[in-house]
């Protein structure tokens, strides 16, 4: 709970300081949304993983999109639930200790950190589809 409360105040706060078209608009869906990807890009990368090395269930392989894209929403979902539709919202957005610089860096390098093991997942498919492994 406590990566997500820091990943959605740092997330909440990048999107209201940045120059890009509408992110000022809706800061809380756009930070949503880079969430909900980070979920994505690990459960798709972990699911590439274990399918080049594993043999999967039937049901797993047979429903993977439902479950990659479905999974993720549940998730992210349930955590939004639990922090924004109680009486602690506007509490823990103005908690300092959500914005420190560690805390800022550990947000993006987290987001970078995800799109960069789905990267290597599927390089690992590749490579397991030619042979290499």
């Amino acid at each position: 709970m406590e990566l997500f409360k820091t990943l959605i105040c740092n997330f909440i706060y990048h999107h209201r300081h940045s120059g890009l078209f509408g992110h000022r608009d809706m800061p809380i869906t756009y930070s949503f949304l880079m969430i909900w990807y980070c979920c994505l890009f690990l459960i798709a990368g972990s699911y590439i993983i274990i399918d080049s090395f594993a043999a999967l269930p039937r049901f797993i392989y047979l429903y993977k999109y439902e479950i990659i894209f479905i999974i993720p929403f549940v998730i992210v979902g349930f955590l939004y639930y639990r922090i924004m539709c109680g009486k602690r919202y506007i509490g823990i957005l103005k908690n300092p200790k959500y914005y420190t610089k560690k805390r800022k860096i550990f947000s993006y390098c987290f987001y970078w950190g995800c799109l960069l093991y789905l990267l290597f997942s599927v390089y690992i498919m590749w490579a397991d589809s030619n042979g290499l492994i």
